[in-house]
């Protein structure tokens, strides 16, 4: 690596059209000057800037359409300290239909892309009739529809991919075949230099609650959203390893002008609540158009959810999915109702901040926790206005 040019890394087979590449080009405005590095998956992006092979990384970590990127979240596991966020993007997503020049796109039978990009498209594939087939990236699809011609086991076969990996391969680059017009992916920018903006619109933290107990987690979030006034724009557990006794959170909160993310962090360590900032940057909320009618994707259903792994859930436990009312301390509020029982995780499925809409939460309660304080806190949770389904799970699946 050479002190002239960082070098940043990126998941995609190479370059040539990736959604990874184009937010950092046209979104993070990384130049030719500053190499961009790919890499072929999450796992092996994060080894390449644990080792030092590169300076820099832009991850994709959430979809407005098919939700978490679990394979990114998975690979930020334990974020070491020499990890910063120095910028959030939301990059608008246009998933086209790429073919091959010799093809009449009526004739397309099958189409190919990575698991979430087919998501975000399935109103179309399910109007089409058309065969899905999986791969690892949107390019790596593109290259294979131009290498084969739009030939494979029989099907006449179009990737999903951005117009830009279609033009790059001399395919021809059909409709945008989205399921909404708001498919947005928003994207981190890491580093290990602490190039914070501290002036930023937004922050974000970890912090290790000190016990797994009843009411340890609303004790935290009463700190950052009653007693520190921040807005908690986005939450999730998944960016630490679960361990037993000892529950680990991420959260982003929007922050107020006059508030030195510092402060909370030195008030959570004086209440005995290990934390930590991770950046200070300006950030945009993913926004889920007018025509949504709920907070789940329409690609994600409660089962597909459980078996991406988006929540540490044990046999038989208990799980509620709650939506809840997109106004500042909402997560407050539904924890108030939630002190008697014993929450193993909780996580959001995306990040629902249009005007109208709810945010919505998977709570995995502890399975020792008495079915009567579980129905008490769904019953106090509906009083207070909440919408709530209660699972129980069950060889893999969320079942009413």
């Amino acid at each position: 690596m050479t002190s002239e040019q960082k070098l940043v890394g990126i998941q995609a087979i190479g370059l040539g059209g990736s959604f990874h590449e184009i937010a950092a080009r046209d979104y993070f405005q990384i130049t030719d000057e500053t190499r961009l590095v790919p890499y072929l998956n999450h796992q092996q992006l994060m080894e390449a800037f644990h080792t030092r092979q590169i300076d820099e990384l832009v991850i994709a970590v959430d979809n407005t359409v098919s939700g978490r990127v679990i394979t990114a979240v998975n690979a930020l596991n334990g974020l070491p300290r020499s990890v910063h966020v120095v910028g959030s993007k939301v990059v608008p997503i246009e998933q086209r239909l790429l073919y091959a020049p010799d093809t009449r796109q009526e004739a397309i039978t099958a189409v190919m892309s990575q698991r979430p990009a087919l998501d975000q498209v399935s109103k179309y594939i399910a109007s089409k009739s058309l065969h899905e087939i999986e791969c690892d990236d949107t390019l790596q699809a593109a290259e294979i529809v131009f290498k084969s011609g739009g030939r494979i086991d029989g099907f006449v076969v179009a990737a999903i991919a951005s117009s830009l990996a279609g033009i790059t391969l001399g395919l021809e680059v059909g409709e945008i075949v989205n399921n909404r017009p708001d498919n947005a992916t928003k994207f981190w920018r890491l580093s290990r230099e602490k190039s914070w903006d501290t002036s930023g619109t937004h922050a974000s933290i970890t912090f290790d609650l000190p016990a797994n107990a009843p009411g340890s987690l609303l004790r935290a979030i009463k700190i950052i959203s009653n007693e520190q006034g921040y807005d908690i724009t986005d939450f999730d557990s998944h960016l630490h390893p679960y361990s037993i006794g000892k529950r680990s959170f991420y959260a982003e909160l929007a922050r107020p002008p006059t508030k030195n993310p510092k402060k909370l962090i030195s008030s959570l360590h004086s209440n005995g609540i290990r934390s930590r900032l991770l950046g200070i940057y300006d950030s945009e909320d993913l926004l889920i158009g007018d025509e949504s009618p709920s907070t789940i994707p329409q690609a994600i259903t409660h089962d597909m959810w459980a078996a991406r792994k988006g929540l540490q859930m044990t046999e038989g436990a208990p799980v509620l999915y709650v939506e809840a009312s997109n106004v500042p301390k909402s997560l407050l509020g539904m924890l108030k109702c939630l002190t008697s029982i014993n929450i193993d995780d909780l996580s959001r499925p995306t990040v629902p901040l249009g005007n109208n809409f709810a945010r919505g939460f998977y709570v995995a309660i502890n399975p020792k926790t008495q079915q009567s304080d579980v129905l008490n806190s769904v019953q106090s949770l509906r009083t207070h206005g909440f919408v709530v389904s209660h699972f129980s799970y069950k060889n893999g699946k969320l079942v009413i």
